[in-house]
């Protein structure tokens, strides 16, 4: 069924009878047994958009996608922060 495979914006794809289809999105639909919805989106949980393993890809609702981007992002500005703050320091030191 699916011969062609591409990426686009670091997102797989595959090629159906007509149209091209985003796996992760494709994956998801096959596990919720539907169509997502208007409104929902796909979450690489590891941030990862090439990981999609079941484990890895969940639907959400893009405003919950968005919170969760946004925690993710407030997350690793803090701890990469931390880690320049501690070198710096011991550079000074």
């Amino acid at each position: 069924m699916f011969r062609e495979k591409r990426e686009v914006n670091g997102y797989k794809q595959i090629k159906g009878t007509n149209r091209w289809f985003y796996i992760h999105r494709y994956l998801v639909e096959l596990r919720i047994g539907r169509k997502l919805r208007q409104g929902e989106q796909v979450h690489h949980i590891n941030k990862n958009k090439r990981d999609n393993s079941e484990i890895n890809i969940t639907n959400l609702m893009a405003e919950d996608h968005k919170w969760e981007h946004k925690i993710s992002f407030e997350q690793d500005w803090n701890n990469a922060d931390k880690q320049t703050i501690g070198r710096t320091n011991r550079i000074f030191e």
